[in-house]
């Protein structure tokens, strides 16, 4: 069991939105059969990666879209590019990074990017 047990690619740890003992411990609660859907540990990871940060280097910013574009789950990996989209932690640099890979997901996706230029537009 590891990595891919769980549905997450060498890249996570390299990247580092997931460490050994992270990892462990996930695979430890799926094992209880508590929640047998790996996808949502990986959005656990995400988002507690994006949680731990103050602010974001644009590599990993682009990092996180990579991930999430290539996640099996696109449902989960929405949500996820969702979350960095609308997190108070992008530049607007970042922000016009998300917007393009992000819209790939569909016309909700376009709607969310449409919702938070709004929203910056009025700060």
């Amino acid at each position: 069991m590891g990595l891919n047990d769980l549905g997450y690619s060498d890249k996570w740890i390299e990247y580092g939105f997931l460490n050994d003992k992270m990892l462990k411990l996930q695979l430890d609660e799926f094992h209880l059969g508590n929640d047998p859907n790996p996808e949502h540990y990986r959005y656990k990871s995400f988002l507690n990666w994006l949680d731990k940060r103050e602010k974001l280097l644009d590599q990993e910013v682009i990092n996180f879209i990579e991930l999430a574009l290539e996640d099996s789950d696109q449902t989960m990996a929405g949500s996820a590019l969702k979350e960095l989209l609308t997190s108070a932690k992008i530049t607007e640099k970042q922000f016009q990074l998300i917007k393009p890979e992000f819209a790939r997901l569909g016309e909700w996706a376009t709607k969310v990017i449409e919702r938070e230029v709004l929203k910056r537009k009025n700060e």
